[in-house]
């Protein structure tokens, strides 16, 4: 057996989450865990192989996370964004993690508004008005998260044509170790 741990963090500004439940879906032999004030949560005895982590918090959407874990003894920086509820509504939400091997990955969005509109560090959007999409994270030291939001109701105009997201290496490093 090993060890899983990692940070809770809000999607939207990378800010820790304290008091978030984790625990191994569909099996009662593990201990649910809270993370603590840094937002860090730990999970020993857990056995190899594929489980899914179940993490949720107060005003944030439930988070379930599929994880191969291996024959390794101990998995560090395991780290889990959530969303607030409010986000979720009406918004399609795209959250950019990785594992610290490369220390900024960016998250970009191509709206097919007539432009394309390009959203990215350079060019934050708007979710209030067009191109009705908006980066509310840009985080360039470690871990992300990166978070873009599309917003999607009534009297908002859903553009025709591709949305389109990629990843861009601003760091050092091979983007496939990066895990995002």
């Amino acid at each position: 057996t090993g060890s899983i741990s990692g940070t809770i963090t809000d999607a939207s500004d990378g800010a820790v989450i304290s008091g978030a439940t984790v625990y191994v879906a569909g099996d009662q032999s593990y201990t649910q865990t809270t993370s603590n004030a840094s937002g860090i949560y730990t999970m020993t005895n857990v056995v190899e192989g594929g489980i899914t982590i179940k993490v949720s918090a107060s005003t944030y959407t439930s988070q379930d996370v599929f994880l191969n874990y291996g024959s390794k003894l101990a998995l560090t920086n395991h780290n889990i964004s959530l969303i607030k509820q409010a986000f979720g509504s009406n918004n399609y939400v795209i959250v950019l993690t990785w594992n610290g091997t490369i220390l900024d990955l960016d998250a970009h969005l191509y709206v097919p508004d007539g432009g394309p509109t390009e959203i990215f560090t350079g060019s934050q959007g708007d979710i209030a008005a067009p191109p009705w999409a908006q980066l509310d994270n840009d985080e360039t030291t470690g871990f992300g998260p990166e978070t873009i939001r599309i917003k999607q109701s009534a009297g908002v105009p859903f553009y025709n044509g591709s949305y389109g997201f990629f990843v861009q290496n601003s760091g050092a490093g091979n983007i496939t170790a990066s895990e995002a």
